[in-house]
């Protein structure tokens, strides 16, 4: 999991990362919180633990759709640190 996170950072924080990089260094970081969630929904509430999964549904960064509004660049390193902090807190959740 660590390798994954470090090359999603790479890819999201390196100079010239593009919209793309970004976008799919999100989806990485969502796709290795998922598999988390599942261990802390009884700690945390089904409805918290899917909000960040709503944001990366419906704003482009998991599926693409013409219905999907788009997550501008300020909202997208937001949304980058919020789902670090998440992968990290639903990890120590599991483990305790």
């Amino acid at each position: 999991m660590q390798e994954k996170i470090e090359h999603a950072c790479k890819l999201f924080l390196k100079h010239n990362a593009t919209i793309h990089d970004k976008r799919d260094a999100l989806k990485n970081l969502v796709d290795i919180l998922e598999p988390l969630r599942n261990g802390v929904v009884e700690k945390l509430g089904k409805k918290n633990t899917s909000k960040l999964f709503d944001i990366a549904n419906n704003y482009g960064i998991r599926h693409n759709n013409k219905d999907q509004m788009k997550l501008d660049e300020n909202y997208m390193l937001w949304f980058f640190y919020t789902t670090l902090a998440a992968i990290d807190l639903m990890s120590n959740l599991r483990e305790s």
